[in-house]
């Protein structure tokens, strides 16, 4: 039973990071002006000039 947890755990974090870079790449190659759709306001990435962590993120860590 515990195996089945853990092997549940495992594909959900690695469908949730897979979807993590999914988003980066999308905002990276700058898909969404290309191909014309809209991106909802609370993504972060959105072209190839944001940054992933502002310099005064990094600066409080």
């Amino acid at each position: 039973m515990l195996k089945a947890v853990n092997r549940v755990l495992l594909g959900l974090i690695g469908l949730g990071l897979f979807a993590l870079g999914g988003g980066v790449l999308l905002g990276g190659l700058d898909l969404h002006r290309r191909r014309g759709f809209d991106v909802p306001g609370w993504w972060l990435f959105r072209g190839p000039d944001d940054v992933v962590m502002a310099a005064t993120e990094v600066r409080t860590r």
